[in-house]
């Protein structure tokens, strides 16, 4: 789900489109999302609302004549460009369920949420998708892993990592000459061995005990100004 404008839109498409997928948007929609999702190699396929309906959401059988194995998305804008409709409840949820049956993704456009002219209740996307209990779920499962990293970095001789208060990401001293290059060789070299793990024949004969797994970071120089700084 996405709340934004026209830039966030594009990057959506291209974070989660590939070449071909389709995307179902009602019409009429706001020009732009074409050229957006000419740019990510999507297609749009539209679902028209009428001036007669007062461009109500059509029923989901509109939807679902519509949806193929290309189908990854329906786009939404709420309130509407240009008819300046607004989603009630039940459209909403009608929305839900379909990405949810079709395991489809949900962009919706949100940025005239602040211009409400009636005493309609206003639905975001984000009143769907997520639960109090999934969401405390997730809490708890970043605890616990924020707890084993800042633990393990802290335990190893020459490393240190204060501990992060919030978000779900963290800044550590390491004892390396190059982060970048660490970084790097994490991705590309790096082997983790353990005779208990399943041994592997690599391609040139050599054996390697290997999980196939990794950390990826980050070098901190990229998040200053003055490079040298991190």
């Amino acid at each position: 789900m996405l709340l934004g404008d026209s830039e966030p839109v594009l990057l959506a498409f291209m974070s989660c489109l590939n070449p071909g997928d389709e995307i179902i948007v009602p019409e009429p929609a706001y020009a732009n999302y074409m050229s957006f999702a000419i740019s990510a190699g999507a297609v749009i396929r539209t679902v028209t609302t009428t001036n007669e309906e007062g461009f109500c959401l059509p029923k989901v059988e509109k939807f679902e004549e519509l949806i193929n194995e290309r189908t990854k998305a329906i786009l939404i804008c709420n309130p509407n460009n240009p008819t300046g409709y607004l989603y009630t409840q039940k459209e909403m949820n009608q929305i839900r369920d379909l990405v949810k049956k079709y395991n489809l993704y949900l962009f919706s456009d949100e940025v005239y949420h602040e211009f409400i002219y009636t005493g309609s209740p206003y639905i975001s996307a984000m009143h769907l998708e997520g639960t109090e209990a999934y969401s405390r779920e997730v809490y708890e499962e970043y605890t616990e892993r924020r707890k084993c990293l800042i633990d393990g970095v802290n335990r190893i001789p020459g490393c240190y990592t204060p501990i992060p208060m919030g978000a779900f990401y963290t800044v550590a001293k390491l004892p390396v000459d190059d982060a970048e290059k660490f970084c790097a060789w994490r991705l590309n070299e790096f082997v983790y061995k353990d005779e208990k793990t399943p041994k592997m024949t690599y391609f040139s004969g050599q054996d390697l005990y290997c999980i196939g797994e990794t950390i990826m970071m980050a070098p901190a120089a990229d998040f200053y100004a003055n490079p040298e700084l991190g």
